[in-house]
């Protein structure tokens, strides 16, 4: 799985709540052959003693998120994958251009 996290504060009477926040994570699974997309948004998350009290995205909702997909991805037919392989690893890698010249492409 991979994707990308959201955290925003709540606009409430043209203020922004530095407390009352909307986070939400997008996922795709599987990385290396993406066919899902997961949307999942928490209003108002709290922080806990295991996300050493923030309360964003990264702390809150990709980890649900990481959760629902490993209850749901089974049931598409998704198996897990041993992510170090090589079949894995070779298209999510992204040519260094360290040393090349723009003209050369």
């Amino acid at each position: 799985m991979g994707g990308k996290t959201g955290t925003a504060e709540k606009n409430v009477g043209g203020r922004y709540q530095e407390k009352k926040l909307l986070s939400d994570f997008v996922g795709v699974f599987p990385m290396h052959d993406p066919r899902y997309v997961v949307l999942t948004m928490v209003d108002e998350p709290h922080g806990t003693k295991a996300s050493h009290g923030y309360a964003t995205a990264g702390w809150t909702v990709a980890p649900a998120t990481g959760r629902i997909i490993t209850r749901i991805a089974p049931l598409l037919g998704v198996t897990p994958v041993d992510e170090a392989s090589p079949a894995i690893t070779k298209p999510l890698m992204v040519e260094s251009l360290q040393g090349k010249r723009i003209d050369s492409y």
